[in-house]
Parts: structure tokens; C-alpha cells; sequence
């Protein structure tokens, strides 16, 4: 469990460089070229963790959701009150349909700025995953065996535990990047209101930052518009 207090700062993304997707997909494989004891998570088996990381890998690309949000964190407030959230369960994730498109749903409770400085509004909502992704089958493995071993919490990890995860994969990446890195490629393909949707963003201007002008994506905005309207 990490405790957040007002005011700290995460390392920044802004001038961050895109990646292709296949980097995601070489550091599943990387995963698979470590080597895990039986000490660093009692109760699972070498093979056990690196599914486990794997599927963590998955679901902070596919969601983009902040680590906190799925492990699990403490917000102190200035009056000294604080907040637990224990992270995302196993039954929080559950499959359903939309528009016949199959999906893995998650609950998670999001962190939003409230009107008053420092002051915060816990919200639950939504993210849905396409079950069809190719990355998807690693998370589902995983959350099988978290769901038959009656665990908790989907991921029973710190904050901390899941950052030295990623830089044992590569130092140059951390958890808050998998979100960056999501943003960045659906920005390619959503406008900013659905990208607003999509990651949560409290406000416009954020979502607005990924979207970039492109030549060629307007041209072939206008040639679908001269199709509609012929």
C-alpha cells in the first residue's frame, strides 16, 4: 500500500517519445527471460510471478489507469484524515458486451480534483478492454488464478514493489508511463472528447495536449465528409 500525500510529484511525461507497440510486446518477452525467487512473492512459484507481471504489463497499457488505482494506495488529507483504497479486486474485472463487442470491464475507483485546493472526489467508474486484443490473454490468465485462489486484490503488490518490476524490464520506463504510452497511440485514431472519456481527464485541455495536426488525417477527414454528403 503507498501513502500519497498533497502535493507529491510523479515523474513527468511531458516530451515523452511514442513507442510502437511492439515495445510493449518485447517487454512481455523480456518477462519471460527473468528470473524470479521464490522469496520475492511468498506463495507464488517463479512462472507464477512472471504471469503476474505480465498481466500487469496488459493491464496498465490496455486501461491506462494509474498504478494507485489498481494496487491500491492511502490518501492523507491537510486536516490529517485518511483515505484507503485496497486496489482493484478480482471480481472487478468481469467480461460483457458491448454493442457485440466482447470486453473485460474493470471498476476503479479514480481520484478527481475536487473544487477546493487539496481536496478530492473518489469516483467509481468503468474502463472496458476489447477481449479480443492480442495482449488480452495474459491478463485473463492471471485473473483466473487470482479469482481460484480467492485472492483480495487482483495485483497483491505496493506501489513500489511494481516500479522495481518495471525497471528491472528497462530503467527507462515506469508505471505512469504505460498511460502515457496508450494515450499517445488512441490519440492517433479518437477525437479529444472520446480521448477525454477514454482516460478520465478532469479537463479538455489535457486531452487536447495528445492531439496533434496531421495533413493527411484531415485530407482523409474531408474525403469521408464529400462521401457523406454527395
Amino acid at each position: 500500500m503507498v501513502l500519497i500525500m498533497p502535493g507529491a510529484k510523479r515523474r513527468s511525461t511531458e516530451g515523452l517519445p511514442a513507442v510502437p507497440r511492439s515495445y510493449i510486446e518485447n517487454l512481455l518477452c523480456k518477462v519471460d527471460q527473468t528470473s524470479y525467487g521464490e522469496s520475492i512473492q511468498p506463495g507464488l512459484s517463479p512462472a507464477e510471478q512472471r504471469m503476474r507481471n505480465k498481466a500487469l504489463i496488459v493491464l496498465l497499457y490496455l486501461s491506462a489507469r494509474r498504478i494507485s488505482e489498481i494496487v491500491g494506495r492511502v490518501y492523507k488529507y491537510p486536516n490529517g484524515e485518511e483515505d484507503k483504497w485496497l486496489g482493484v479486486a478480482p471480481d472487478d474485472l468481469e467480461e460483457a458486451t458491448v454493442e457485440n463487442m466482447r470486453v473485460l470491464r474493470m471498476r476503479v475507483r479514480i481520484l478527481k480534483r475536487g473544487t477546493k485546493a487539496k481536496s478530492l472526489r473518489l469516483v467509481m467508474q468503468s474502463v472496458d478492454m476489447r477481449i479480443e486484443d492480442p495482449l488480452m490473454p495474459h491478463l485473463l490468465k492471471w485473473l483466473k488464478l487470482a479469482k481460484e485462489r480467492r485472492y483480495q486484490r487482483a495485483f497483491p503488490l505496493s506501489r513500489g514493489r511494481a516500479w522495481q518490476i518495471m525497471n528491472e524490464l528497462d530503467p527507462n520506463i515506469w508505471n505512469h508511463w504505460f498511460r502515457h504510452q496508450r494515450i499517445t497511440h488512441l490519440s492517433s485514431t479518437m477525437s479529444p472528447f472520446e480521448l477525454k472519456a477514454f482516460a478520465k481527464f478532469a479537463k479538455m485541455e489535457t486531452a487536447l495536449d495528445y492531439v496533434h495536426e496531421s495533413p493527411a488525417r484531415i485530407l482523409k477527414k474531408t474525403a469521408e465528409a464529400d462521401k457523406l454528403w454527395k
